[in-house]
C-alpha cells in the first residue's frame, strides 16, 4: 500500500513540476503543432495512400515519445543536479517506484498532448479521421502506452549513472522518428536499418494504429502484430527491471550518483 501511495503522489508531483516548465510546455503544446504541419505538407500531394492515419498517427508518436521519453532522461539529469538523486535512490521507497510514477505522470501529458495534437490536425486542415473499430484500436493504445512506458523505464535505468544524459537524450529523438517510421514508412529504409526498426516498439504501434483505423481489419495481421508488441513490451520491462537493480547494487557501492 505504501508504495502504491508513493507511486501516486511521485506521478502527481512530477506532473506538477513538469508542465511548470517552459521547455516542456514547449514540447508538450507548440512542437505537436509544428511537427502536424511538417507531415501534413510532405503528405499532403505525396500520393501516399491512408496519408491521414500516417500524419496524424506519426505526429501523435512523435509527441508522446518528446513528451514521456524525452522528459524521463532529463528528469535522472535535473534530480543529479538538485541532488536529490542519491537521496530517491537510498531512500525507504524503491527507486523503480519513484521513476515509475515520474514516468506514468509523464505518460498522462503525453495522451493529452496526443489529443491535442489530432485535434489540431483534424480541425486546422480539414482532414477527415475517424476510428472505426474502437475496441481495436483502444487495445493498441493501451500496450502502445506501456511500450512506452518500457522505454522510458529502460531509458531511466541506464542513464541514471550517465553524466551525459542531456547528450544521450538530445541525439535520441530523430533517429527514432526515421527508424520507427514515424515521419514515412520504413519500407523506404535500408533494409539493414530495417532490422533495427522491427526490435523497436514504435515502429509496431504506429502499425497496429494505422491498421485499427482501417474500414476492413485483417485480424491475423492485426493480433500477430500485437503480439510482437506485447512480447517486446515485456521484454523490455523485465530488461529495464533487471537494469534498476543491477544499476542499485552498483550506485551503493560505487557511489557514482552526484555530479562530480
Amino acid at each position: 500500500m505504501g508504495n502504491v501511495r508513493a507511486f501516486f503522489t511521485s506521478s502527481i508531483l512530477h506532473m506538477k513540476q513538469t508542465f511548470s516548465r517552459n521547455m516542456f510546455r514547449f514540447v508538450m503544446l507548440v512542437q505537436p503543432l509544428i511537427f502536424g504541419t511538417i507531415l501534413y505538407l510532405m503528405f499532403k500531394n505525396s500520393g501516399v495512400t491512408d496519408f491521414v492515419s500516417h500524419m496524424i498517427y506519426g505526429t501523435g508518436l512523435i509527441t508522446i515519445w518528446g513528451t514521456i521519453v524525452y522528459s524521463s532522461a532529463s528528469d535522472i539529469d535535473r534530480e543529479r543536479w538538485m541532488g536529490t538523486l542519491p537521496i530517491l535512490n537510498c531512500s525507504p521507497v524503491k527507486f523503480i517506484v519513484i521513476m515509475s510514477g515520474k514516468i506514468f505522470g509523464n505518460v498522462l501529458l503525453g495522451v493529452v498532448s496526443m489529443i491535442y495534437s489530432t485535434a489540431f490536425i483534424v480541425l486546422v486542415y480539414g482532414v477527415k479521421f475517424y476510428i472505426p473499430h474502437i475496441f481495436h484500436f483502444s487495445i493498441t493504445l493501451l500496450v502502445t502506452i506501456l511500450s512506452f512506458m518500457a522505454i522510458s523505464m529502460l531509458l531511466a535505468g541506464l542513464l541514471t549513472l550517465s553524466r551525459q544524459v542531456r547528450i544521450f537524450m538530445n541525439a535520441l529523438d530523430y533517429p527514432i522518428y526515421i527508424i520507427c517510421g514515424l515521419v514515412f514508412p520504413i519500407d523506404m529504409l535500408p533494409s539493414f536499418l530495417r532490422v533495427i526498426s522491427y526490435v523497436l516498439t514504435p515502429t509496431w504501434a504506429k502499425d497496429l494504429l494505422r491498421i485499427s483505423s482501417r474500414e476492413m481489419i485483417n485480424m491475423h495481421e492485426f493480433y500477430y502484430k500485437l503480439g510482437i508488441l506485447t512480447l517486446l513490451t515485456i521484454l523490455y520491462f523485465i530488461t529495464a527491471i533487471y537494469f534498476f537493480k543491477l544499476i542499485d547494487k552498483k550506485a551503493r557501492v560505487n557511489a557514482t550518483l552526484e555530479v562530480v
